[in-house]
């Protein structure tokens, strides 16, 4: 009988299984998403509106230039919406998705936001490129800063400087994204949950 291969393993049989492949960094990415927000809202037992709810409400929050207070701030709203049925949401699938914007990719986010802001103030003269915006918002928020620190030196060094900008900007994005998430999500779980039968309960 011939031996296994001592690097690919043993198989059914004594075949050789060939060596796992690995994954890319998009890959891995794609997966990491749909395991943190795609599959929290498919598994959700609870009524598709109040899932999309909590979609729509943390995409809300997420499109602010409120980094890194937004998860307090949405914590505080559904402490607020949760006496409100029509207005209560998921927390969990809300506190997922609140992280689309996070400390790896918050400065190309606020530089949309400053740049779209500008262009809606008519500061069209005004656009810094994105080598300078990124280079202002290091030297405003040091590497390795925490929390309060790095609250204080966003409230100080960026919004005192580009709020205007950072605000403005940001409403098409807020309120779109939470439009679109609060629609897409409830049309996701609609499509996949069959419609109640009027009659089952009178059979």
């Amino acid at each position: 009988m011939p031996a296994a291969d001592p690097i690919a393993g043993p198989g059914a049989g004594g075949a050789p299984v060939p060596p796992r492949r690995r994954r890319s960094a998009w890959a891995r990415l794609r997966r990491g998403l749909r395991l943190r927000l795609v599959i929290p809202i498919r598994r959700s037992p609870h009524p598709p509106e109040y899932t999309a709810r909590g979609v729509g409400v943390a995409l809300f929050w997420a499109f602010t230039p409120l980094f890194p207070v937004q998860t307090y701030l949405l914590g505080l709203t559904w402490l607020a919406a949760r006496r409100a049925r029509r207005l209560d949401f998921h927390p969990l699938v809300a506190f997922a998705w609140i992280w689309v914007t996070n400390a790896l990719n918050i400065v190309p986010v606020y530089f949309l936001f400053y740049l779209t802001g500008q262009v809606l103030l008519g500061r069209w003269d005004d656009l810094a490129g994105y080598a300078a915006f990124a280079a202002h918002w290091h030297a405003a928020v040091p590497d390795g800063a925490g929390l309060w620190d790095t609250i204080t030196a966003v409230a100080g060094g960026v919004l005192r400087q580009q709020g205007a900008a950072l605000g403005v900007g940001c409403l098409p994005y807020a309120l779109g994204g939470a439009w679109l998430g609060y629609a897409g999500t409830l049309r996701v779980l609609r499509r996949r949950r069959p419609a109640p039968n009027p009659t089952a309960n009178g059979a």
